[in-house]
């Protein structure tokens, strides 16, 4: 197996390991595993990457060819080189580095790419880190995913029953679209379950598909159902019609006013006390940190939801 180091910028390599985490690439101790993440990168990501040089190189010579300028073809692989390789980074202190090892599939691919005409491996590889770390955290996600895509993809375009597999549950499920969090974070996958209810889930929470030989056909309203799910909140599925009343000081107003994330949408407003019907699960995860600037007037699930919360934390 190939060896390789790659020195990264501080910010860089924080970045990098915190895909590591958000998208769980462990080891059985549950440490982070960086060989693990760095071969599923290269193998996903070398041919986008590698593309990219390419696109550069033919918009290159239609400039020179257009113009009437001369160039050599050394000239223009060496210019694409530099517009797709981060050479804005030529000042930026690299004092992190990261080792891996190559498994012998991805050797042989990193072997046989016409890619080292003027960099070493670490410098290829640190290239492409850089590049996959300018796109949005949703694109980085579907790339370290990529494989999992595909079956979906292909169960949604062919409209096939797929098998789930989530922690230690299994359950067949009907796919109806990919879409991406409202913060262009996360992907999320979502359909009806084997009872025909809404259900949403993480990409990176799926162990294992398998797509099964069974169709399945939406009706007009579960797809019209899917897709207000899809544009209010696609993380929460709201599964109980509770209305809830929350009273807000006039602190806990501005940052119901300016912290977006995830935040629920209410129907009504009387003062300071707002109403919404949206999930208890959103609603909690949204108002907690809120503590003292909110109160919980209606909805018992909230409250004990809170409660419990509060409990939990004092015991640890």
């Amino acid at each position: 197996m190939l060896k390789i180091k790659v020195m990264l910028d501080k910010n860089a390599y924080n970045d990098l390991l915190n895909d590591m985490e958000s998208y769980f690439i462990f080891k059985n101790d549950k440490t982070i595993n960086k060989n693990k993440f760095m071969n599923i990168l290269f193998k996903n990501y070398y041919e986008e990457y590698d593309k990219k040089e390419e696109l550069i190189k033919q918009k290159l010579l239609n400039y020179f060819e257009k113009n009437n300028l001369s160039y050599s073809n050394l000239n223009i692989d060496e210019l694409s080189y530099k517009l797709i390789n981060n050479y804005d980074l030529k000042d930026t202190y690299f004092t992190k580095g990261i080792t891996f090892n190559l498994n012998f599939e991805e050797e042989f691919i990193f072997k046989s790419l016409n890619n080292l005409k003027y960099e070493s491996a670490s410098l290829y590889f640190r290239n492409l880190i850089y590049d996959y770390l300018s796109l949005k955290p949703y694109l980085r996600e579907n790339i370290i995913y990529k494989d999992n895509l595909l079956k979906i993809n292909n169960a949604i375009l062919n409209k096939k029953i797929i098998k789930l597999q989530i922690d230690n549950k299994e359950f067949n499920f009907m796919p109806y679209k990919l879409h991406n969090t409202l913060d262009d974070k996360y992907t999320y996958l979502i359909g009806l379950n084997e009872n025909k209810m809404p259900y949403s889930v993480n990409i990176g929470k799926i162990n294992n598909i398998f797509i099964l030989k069974e169709n399945y056909q939406l009706l007009i309203d579960e797809i019209n159902m899917l897709e207000n799910i899809i544009n209010t909140n696609i993380e929460y599925i709201k599964t109980e019609d509770i209305i809830t009343k929350i009273k807000l000081t006039d602190l806990g107003i501005k940052l119901y006013e300016n912290n977006y994330y995830n935040r629920p949408k209410y129907f009504k407003r009387v003062g300071n006390i707002f109403y919404f019907n949206s999930s208890t699960n959103q609603l909690f995860d949204y108002f907690l940190p809120f503590g003292r600037k909110c109160k919980i007037l209606e909805n018992d699930k909230l409250k004990k939801m809170i409660l419990n919360e509060c409990k939990y934390v004092l015991r640890h």
